[in-house]
């Protein structure tokens, strides 16, 4: 008996089986996923929401919608309305914003300061998209199938998230002067607008070339209430931007 403690001084029965304790901190191989604050994994998961969600709405426009009195197109004619043009923007921006994050995640490396200024205009642009819908096209033109289908997630899902991703993930923060970026999709949008109902008149529905009826009461008028979505949008891009600061210099601070 003896012998056999000899030969195995730790029986099963009565020993307990010992792990090796790995620092995975002194070691630096902290899991990449685990390094993110809250907010930066609220941000990321979102992001890939908008990707994926928007891509789903946008092809189920393409290839299931007709022109039927709603603001809808099939086919890339719908490249025509903001609303497309705005998530496309969106999209691009938080697809691009989950490569650079895998990637940095990956490499450790920095994600390059105009993916923040990418951000800001496209979720700008979105919420352009959602304030003129609630605002003008349901209550005033009372336009039909505006929340329901792909648009749901166009004209509402994707632009509440698109504001929450792009203040959750705050990185860096952005100047007053960086703030212009949010006004420009507006500005060539409505540049182009504009033009094209001049260059080629407005026509009747539905081959009118104001599809969201802003010249519906004259010219005057119109060009007021482009005016007014222009300052709408700056005014949106500044709110964003100083909750986005918010949260950057919140999280510097240790608040």
């Amino acid at each position: 008996m003896a012998e056999s403690k000899a030969m195995f001084p730790c029986l099963p029965a009565t020993c307990k089986k010992t792990l090796p304790v790995v620092n995975y901190t002194a070691a630096g191989r902290v899991p990449a996923f685990a390094t993110m604050k809250t907010r930066e994994k609220i941000s990321f998961a979102l992001d890939i929401l908008i990707s994926i969600m928007f891509l789903y709405a946008w092809l189920k426009m393409i290839f299931a919608c007709g022109d039927n009195g709603t603001i809808s197109a099939s086919g890339l004619r719908n490249l025509k309305y903001f609303t497309i043009l705005s998530n496309l923007l969106m999209g691009a921006a938080s697809a691009l914003t989950v490569v650079y994050t895998i990637r940095k995640l990956k490499h450790n490396t920095d994600i390059p300061a105009w993916i923040t200024k990418l951000r800001l205009a496209g979720a700008t642009a979105v919420t352009l998209t959602f304030l003129v819908v609630l605002l003008f096209l349901w209550p005033v033109l009372k336009i039909p199938g505006l929340y329901s289908g792909a648009t749901l997630w166009l004209h509402l899902l994707v632009p509440l998230m698109a504001i929450a991703s792009f203040v959750l993930g705050a990185r860096v923060p952005i100047s007053l002067k960086e703030s212009i970026v949010s006004v420009i999709p507006m500005l060539i949008y409505g540049a182009w607008y504009i033009g094209n109902n001049l260059i080629n008149g407005t026509g009747e529905w539905p081959d009118t070339k104001d599809w969201y009826g802003f010249l519906t009461w004259g010219w005057g008028i119109g060009i007021l209430i482009l005016i007014a979505i222009i300052i709408m949008t700056w005014g949106a891009g500044l709110i964003m931007r100083f909750a986005h600061n918010k949260v950057y210099y919140g999280d510097k601070n240790g608040r």
